[in-house]
């Protein structure tokens, strides 16, 4: 009796083949046999046999073992993949995540077990898939907390490692300007030292803010002092030229202001302004100066000052020398501006009738002679021939 209830208990008929099919998936995980919990599933929930149809425990107990199947799955491949980010975190931290985290780690998969499935209510079972999917839930929760810091660390990781590339890229950009201004980067080879060791030390804590500061600050010391030097050679290189030329303009203009010096002292006579050039002996001193400036000298920032100094007091004497070269060339002109106007008012006496006037011929011919004497006194000459002006302007033209 006994044999022929149980050989036809539909319930123990369920159980059998569920708790056979659990133990294959529990030992497999494979998706096929989800797939035939499933159909077994379906049969029970009324498209089946009357027998079985008419019992909710057997349905109740087919989902629920479906359900934990289906978290306990879940739950395996969530705490996998915790533990790979664990790994990654502490690759790229070098430290332990939080105690809360490591507990869910090392906390061991909750299993379906066979024999509570002998239980047709399975009572135990739907209790575990709670703790499941509680379980569950909370490594969830905790591995988004973890993924979002994993995010963060690997973007500054490869942050680093681009500022890492950037150093080496940097270092040979600054090396190669340094040539092409024809200079040696020895002097930066301290900075340069202190960089690679910062750059070694953060690529073995490629998360440390304070190294990271302290590579960027290296790279950004070395890239303006390299720019410092070949701004400053070139800064060199422009006030030699700069020079050179001030040098060759001086001793030109000094040379013609000698010689119409020279010319006007022959002509001209003044009385005061005489606007002597400057002395050859300052000249010659200024040439001197720089000759060693424009050598080639490792003190470029000295050598900087000194030409700019020269320069400066150059230019106050090229200043000098040009106005000795207009004032006396000025003399030149006034004294052939005032034998043109001799020549105008000699005409205009004429035509005025005091040709022969004593005193405006007088003066016509002592300022003639002044004019084309050497020298000529234009002060004098010029005050004569105002006052045969003033004279002739004072003839009416019917006279």
């Amino acid at each position: 009796m006994s044999t022929s209830s149980a050989g036809s208990n539909p319930l123990k008929t369920w159980d059998d083949k569920i708790s056979s099919l659990t133990q294959r998936i529990l030992a497999l995980y494979e998706p096929p046999e989800f797939n035939v919990l499933r159909q077994l599933s379906d049969q029970c929930s009324g498209e089946g046999s009357p027998q079985t149809s008419a019992d909710p425990r057997l349905r109740d107990a087919v989902g629920t073992v479906c359900d934990a199947l289906v978290l306990n799955l879940r739950l395996t491949e969530k705490i996998t993949e915790a533990k790979e980010l664990r790994a990654k975190a502490h690759k790229l931290f070098q430290a332990n995540p939080e105690p809360e985290i490591e507990a869910i780690l090392t906390r061991p998969v909750v299993a379906v077990d066979p024999t509570e499935l002998q239980n047709p209510s399975l009572f135990s079972l739907a209790a575990r898939k709670y703790a499941l999917a509680e379980l569950y839930h909370l490594l969830d929760g905790k591995m988004n907390a973890a993924t979002a810091v994993l995010t963060e660390a690997t973007s500054k990781l490869r942050d680093t490692q681009q500022l890492l590339a950037a150093v080496k890229v940097e270092l040979k950009r600054a090396r190669q300007s340094l040539a092409r201004a024809g200079l040696d980067s020895a002097q930066l080879d301290p900075l340069q030292n202190q960089l690679h060791s910062s750059s070694l030390k953060l690529a073995q804590d490629p998360l440390s803010k304070e190294l990271r500061m302290e590579v960027e600050n290296g790279i950004t010391e070395f890239k303006t002092r390299a720019e410092e030097r070949i701004e400053a050679v070139n800064r060199l290189v422009e006030l030699c030229s700069d020079a050179t030329q001030l040098d060759q303009d001086l001793r030109q203009k000094h040379r013609r202001a000698q010689q119409i010096f020279a010319d006007r002292l022959a002509r001209v006579q003044v009385h005061s302004g005489g606007y002597p050039p400057v002395a050859e002996e300052d000249i010659k001193d200024l040439s001197d100066r720089l000759r060693p400036l424009l050598v080639s000298n490792e003190d470029i920032a000295g050598t900087i000052s000194l030409l700019e100094d020269w320069l400066a007091a150059t230019k106050v004497v090229l200043k000098k020398t040009e106005m000795s070269l207009q004032k006396n060339e000025a003399y030149l002109d006034h004294r052939l501006e005032l034998r043109g106007l001799l020549s105008a008012l000699t005409a205009k006496a004429a035509a005025l009738n005091k040709a022969e006037d004593r005193q405006v011929s007088g003066l016509l011919n002592q300022v003639h002679t002044l004019l084309y004497q050497r020298p000529s006194p234009i002060e004098l000459a010029r005050e004569m021939l105002s006052q045969v002006e003033r004279t002739l302007n004072k003839v009416a033209p019917t006279d």
